[in-house]
């Protein structure tokens, strides 16, 4: 396994199932100290790259102010999932982070 893995929990307010994926609806105020580590950590492993002249498009961050997780189908009572932080993605004139978010009762 490579990349960084971060496991934390969040209380869903809802669940959508499909065939291959699952969507958690939260609400931010309920879930606030967690979303605001992971977006902490998102900076701090922005910060490390040492990109100056960049733009870094935070797209974890983005994904939780949308009050909707995606990820693989793991059943409605979940509310442990993984951040997999795999890499960097880069173009002119942006980059983010690589991430997926999978429920933590799947093997990686």
């Amino acid at each position: 396994m490579t990349g960084v893995y971060i496991v934390f929990s969040l209380r869903p307010t809802s669940a959508a199932l499909t065939f291959k994926r699952s969507a958690f609806s939260f609400a931010r105020e309920d879930n606030a100290e967690t979303i605001d580590q992971l977006e902490r950590i998102e900076v701090e492993l922005a910060n490390k790259l040492g990109l100056r002249d960049i733009t870094v498009v935070p797209g974890i961050a983005i994904a939780l102010q949308a009050g909707e997780l995606r990820c693989a189908s793991s059943g409605r009572g979940t509310t442990s999932f993984v951040l997999k932080v795999s890499g960097l993605w880069r173009s002119d004139v942006a980059c983010g982070l690589v991430f997926r978010i999978l429920p933590a009762n799947r093997p990686l």
